[in-house]
């Protein structure tokens, strides 16, 4: 299995975003901050909806070695995976939030945070900062 690396953040926002907004966020001098170099985006397509569990096994397998986001379109894609991830991976840390968590999910994102390791399946409620 291959995954590309986007080495550049505006390939991602094409192949991943419908509708993107850039915000940008300035400091105190006025110096824009960018996306942190030690940040690496990977992607793959997936032409066959029956592969996307193997896929994302095989991904995680392979790539996720600390932390990482893993990205889903809907609410309940996040709990289907998060659900076979934490089967399939008995040897990672699996965290999942999305909108229809409510306040629940700033307790796993803390969580998330202070853990050494981790794979952390969201909607866009994180892309949000909500």
């Amino acid at each position: 299995m291959c995954f590309g690396l986007f080495q550049d953040l505006e390939k991602l926002i094409r192949a991943g975003l419908r509708n993107p907004v850039l915000v940008s966020v300035k400091d105190k001098e006025g110096s824009t901050l960018s996306t942190p170099a030690s940040l690496d985006n990977f992607y793959t397509v997936v032409e066959n909806p029956q592969d996307k569990l193997a896929v994302l096994v095989d991904f995680v397998k392979e790539t996720v070695k600390k932390k990482s986001l893993v990205f889903f379109s809907t609410c309940a894609s996040v709990e289907y995976f998060s659900l076979c991830l934490e089967r399939l991976l008995k040897n990672k840390t699996i965290f999942s939030i999305h909108g229809k968590k409510g306040q629940k999910r700033h307790k796993v994102f803390e969580a998330f945070k202070k853990a050494s390791e981790g794979l952390l399946l969201c909607t866009d409620v994180m892309a949000r900062g909500k």
